[in-house]
């Protein structure tokens, strides 16, 4: 499946066309993606499925919470930080805590990260329309794959290269992109195990190391 990056997915976001059957979807769509990059969540069992968190929900309980109440999560805003607290995930049976703060001055001079900023746009989206406790998205499955597949087909893009599955994808391969260290990626992701070697093209890794190890090299001429 094809990564889609952040350049990408600014456009995806931007793009206005309609593409789901209400406007209100289109804007769940474009959050729903946005998430799915920006916290490397997967779309169809960790995103679609949030939950607005209670008033008192805290970074250090959240887990507890959702665990005790039988719920899937925990979305809410702590001390300028949008948390998403999971009860479980597929490498944390124990659940996750994920916080992101605000992107409006991280922003790339051609994105717009104001528009996708956890804090700024997608807190007060959730705080305006969903009810504390309450499940957040409208928007199906089926429809984030018939949105993907109308956005590919805009983009002449092939639809078996893009799924939902993308916007991880396309997370995991710009954080490698930007060469952090290992123990970063994998804390970005939550991931415990090597299923990150999934998601990033070695090829390049490659090709990006040996020129950096060039670049670093002393000149032997000098």
């Amino acid at each position: 499946m094809d990564p889609i990056d952040l350049h990408l997915l600014d456009q995806i976001v931007k793009d206005a066309s309609p593409t789901t059957p209400t406007r209100n979807q289109l804007h769940e769509f474009n959050f729903v993606a946005v998430i799915s990059y920006v916290y490397l969540l997967r779309t169809k069992d960790e995103v679609l499925p949030l939950c607005r968190g209670l008033r008192t929900d805290v970074p250090h309980t959240a887990i507890k919470v959702v665990t005790d109440k039988q719920r899937h999560s925990s979305v809410f805003l702590y001390q300028n930080e949008l948390y998403i607290a999971l009860r479980s995930r597929k490498n944390s049976l124990q659940g996750a805590v994920l916080s992101r703060g605000c992107t409006c001055r991280q922003m790339h001079v051609k994105t717009g990260w104001r528009a996708i900023c956890p804090v700024h746009c997608l807190w007060p989206y959730i705080r305006d329309n969903v009810e504390p406790g309450c499940p957040i998205w409208s928007i199906s499955y089926p429809d984030m794959l018939s949105t993907i597949k109308a956005k590919a087909n805009r983009y002449k893009t092939p639809m078996i290269g893009w799924g939902t599955h993308s916007f991880r994808r396309g997370a995991a391969q710009d954080s490698n992109d930007s060469n952090p260290e290992l123990r970063l990626l994998l804390r970005a992701g939550n991931w415990t195990s090597n299923t990150f070697k999934e998601y990033i093209d070695w090829s390049k890794l490659e090709k990006k190391t040996v020129e950096k190890i060039c670049e670093e090299s002393p000149d032997e001429s000098e």
